[in-house]
């Protein structure tokens, strides 16, 4: 059995900042630095949105695990990345997939989604009015049929989600398909406008020109700061008028490297690159992931070697920033914690998880609560593993509050944050845990802790 020594696996991401909300007018400006550990941005909210366009080659699969905890799927590549998908989405924790929206029936868009709803429970199912003879989109329908889901039409005006989180607006709405009857198949694909606070994220499947005028016709806003390139980079799609009134800092191509088709179109390259937006590749980059705490985004992705086309921005009200350094994809997560003891229970402890199914060796890390704080931090014994989705125990005198609020900190061993949790209150003998294993908090502590057992 494999063991992975680290504990996790290691991102060179190349990290864009966008800080928005500014008093005055700013000057933007484009720097790039090399550091293993860098602070940029002054918004301590973390990072809890998170965009992940999932390397499928010649298709799409975009993950998008959501503030509030619930997780959505846009399309999973071709037949052959159905397995792929799948297991990208199992070593994110994911149990339940709360919106899954397949773009077209197309089979580089559609191809892995029975495999991924016949896997996981699924909530909602959006497909647009487009039918087609197959096997493919029979084996979609064959699963979704299978467990008895309802499909919902994707077309303009559906509301995907919509709430406040933390005083800062969570929704994602389509902006198309508009007509019902598209010569093209592509042109069913719905376009989707995701807001979080001061961000805005835009996705167009392979929506083509046709609806991008139809649009630009019905006044919808289109501003956003990431924009995912509709039918991967093809001269068929992101027209000048579309670019120009969505305005995006960043440009996201998924696309296969050396396909057939010559997607990314090399217009539109040049297209991108004279209106100053950065552009991130799949066929280049691999996957590529996009975080914000609704104030600014960073961008990463898995080749330690890529950089983005480098341009300088220069708008009215945000400051762009680029640096290049570590980020962690996290394999461990904080389970499970237990601050206050006095019966049952002698001493505090805290349960990690495992959420691979590989061994992972977590020599070394720390563990944590108030930053620069509180008690003294703990260091995880050498040797220490963590088996393939098991638990690990520690155990403490006096490292938490007792009596109000405090955080849980993960750290590895070179003192980068790999998770954390933050609790409001505590009870006798009571655990904080998480509804799932390495799924979402719970709001409450439960009387009825489980050390070293599945919540």
């Amino acid at each position: 059995m494999r063991i992975i020594r680290k504990l996790r696996v290691v991102f060179s991401f190349v990290v864009v900042v966008v800080l928005f909300g500014c008093n005055e007018a700013m000057t933007s400006k484009t720097e790039q630095t090399t550091s293993e550990n860098t602070t940029t941005g002054q918004n301590s909210d973390p990072m809890d949105l998170e965009i992940h366009f999932i390397d499928v080659g010649q298709a799409d699969s975009i993950y998008i695990k959501l503030p509030n905890d619930e997780h959505v799927l846009i399309d999973a590549g071709n037949n052959s990345d159905g397995d792929l998908v799948v297991d990208y989405l199992e070593d994110r924790g994911v149990v339940t997939l709360n919106h899954v929206i397949g773009t077209h029936p197309h089979e580089d868009h559609i191809g892995g989604l029975d495999d991924v709803i016949n896997h996981f429970n699924i909530e909602d199912v959006y497909l647009p009015n487009k039918s087609a003879t197959t096997k493919t989109f029979e084996d979609v329908l064959t699963a979704i049929d299978a467990k008895n889901l309802t499909i919902t039409r994707a077309k303009k005006g559906v509301t995907l989600f919509g709430e406040q989180i933390n005083d800062k607006l969570l929704e994602a709405v389509m902006l198309s398909p508009i007509s019902e009857s598209y010569s093209e198949t592509n042109d069913y694909s719905p376009v989707i406008k995701l807001t979080y606070g001061d961000t805005a994220y835009i996705f167009t499947g392979d929506a083509e020109t046709e609806v991008e005028e139809e649009i630009l016709d019905g006044g919808a806003d289109l501003h956003a700061d990431v924009l995912k390139l509709g039918h991967h980079g093809s001269i068929t799609s992101t027209s000048e008028a579309f670019l120009n009134a969505i305005s995006p800092t960043i440009g996201i191509i998924s696309v296969g490297e050396g396909n057939k088709y010559g997607h990314p179109n090399q217009e539109i390259i040049d297209r991108l690159m004279n209106n100053n937006v950065q552009v991130y590749r799949t066929d280049e980059a691999g996957t590529i992931i996009v975080k914000s705490n609704g104030t600014k985004i960073e961008v990463g992705t898995k080749n330690s070697t890529y950089q983005p086309n480098p341009v300088e921005t220069t708008t009215e009200d945000n400051d762009v920033t680029t640096t290049t350094e570590e980020i962690n994809e996290i394999t461990v997560v904080i389970n499970e914690v237990l601050p206050a003891p006095k019966t049952v229970y002698t001493k505090e402890w805290i349960e990690l998880y495992n959420t691979t199914s590989s061994n992972i060796d977590i020599s070394g890390y720390i563990l944590d609560d108030i930053e620069d704080a509180g008690s003294k931090p703990y260091t995880i014994p050498e040797g220490t593993i963590i088996e393939a989705n098991k638990f690990y125990i520690i155990e403490f005198s006096r490292m938490f509050n007792n009596e109000e609020s405090d955080d849980v900190r993960l750290l590895n061993s070179d003192g980068v944050l790999i998770d954390s949790f933050t609790y409001s209150n505590t009870e006798i003998d009571s655990s904080w845990y998480r509804i799932t294993n390495g799924g979402p908090w719970s709001d409450s502590p439960t009387d009825n802790p489980t050390p070293n057992e599945s919540n």
